[in-house]
């Protein structure tokens, strides 16, 4: 029969041991996390040949756009001459996006996404709003007609693996006069007004407003179960669905106080002055590091 001191060190040495197994499993899936993210937000590839190969390579260009909590909320028809983007209404967001504005946001992106893949393969995607099938159907989608271009690809196809939506602290840095006039002129189109804030009593003024906005969601159980449902807690469960918010992306005070950014209502339009105008989006800019990658959903999950 085994001493006391004997039992202790036998199950010592098994609770050692399961700790180095649980380790050795958490480095793995750490290593399995970092080689899917590698190999989904790789560099674009070569020019694809064969029609399944280019429409596949247009897709998952489309479905590295952003989307609210990363829900990929986006579904893709394919014709030989066309690609349809068609929204996914089982991953919506009715509590942090009644109205699903910013659903068809994402949609937005991911046809742009598509339009800027589409000159690096010959192409050039012509798009056209699709009414729904009846008045109350609530599936209108978006058709880009692919049309043969020998153009040069577009110098933004190459940003597509480069774009993230990163919440982590600027170095403080200024941007430039050029680099700020680059800001101006991208966000400038027809129906849209930018408004560039870059002195810190307006920045700050935006920050609290956002940091106010988010207190207050904490408080909504509704908008508290619906963030759960999309937050993975760990790379395996990230894994296992790729999509939604890794964990460790999520945000702290520290980093809200750093930029933040969300559409806004009412309220944040009367701050910003702007009337009756709708704030669509609030976009922080500055010098940082990258942080890690989300995952997505392979291209054969998002065809219908």
């Amino acid at each position: 029969m085994p001493t006391r001191r004997q039992f202790f060190w036998y199950t010592a040495g098994i609770s050692a041991g399961s700790i180095a197994l649980v380790a050795a499993d958490a480095r793995l899936t750490r290593h399995r996390y970092d080689k899917a993210a590698r190999e989904l937000w790789r560099e674009p590839l070569a020019r694809a040949t064969g029609l399944t190969a280019v429409h596949h390579a247009l897709i998952r260009a489309a479905t590295l756009a952003p989307s609210s909590h990363n829900t990929q909320c986006w579904k893709f028809g394919l014709s030989p001459d066309a690609i349809t983007i068609l929204p996914d209404f089982t991953r919506r967001c009715p509590a942090v996006d009644p109205d699903d504005h910013h659903l068809y946001v994402s949609l937005g992106c991911a046809a742009e996404n598509i339009a800027q893949a589409a000159t690096a393969h010959g192409l050039r995607a012509i798009g056209a709003p699709v009414a729904p099938v009846a008045p109350v159907a609530p599936d209108a989608g978006y058709r880009l007609q692919l049309a043969a271009d020998a153009g040069p690809a577009s110098p933004l196809y190459a940003a597509i693996t480069s774009r993230q939506s990163a919440r982590n602290v600027y170095d403080g840095r200024p941007l430039t006069s050029a680099e700020l006039a680059a800001v101006e002129q991208a966000g400038s189109s027809e129906g849209v007004l930018l408004l560039l804030l870059t002195e810190r009593p307006a920045v700050n003024g935006v920050l609290d407003a956002v940091v106010s906005a988010n207190a207050t969601q904490m408080q909504d159980t509704a908008f508290v179960a619906e963030l759960r449902q999309w937050i993975r807690f760990s790379r395996r469960e990230a894994l296992d669905h790729r999509d939604g918010l890794f964990g460790h992306r999520c945000l702290c005070r520290r980093r809200e106080r750093s930029g933040a950014l969300d559409g806004g209502g009412a309220q944040f339009a009367a701050h910003l002055g702007l009337g009756r105008q709708r704030p669509d989006l609030v976009v922080r800019f500055g010098r940082g590091p990258a942080m890690a990658r989300s995952l997505r959903r392979p291209v054969s999950a998002v065809i219908v």
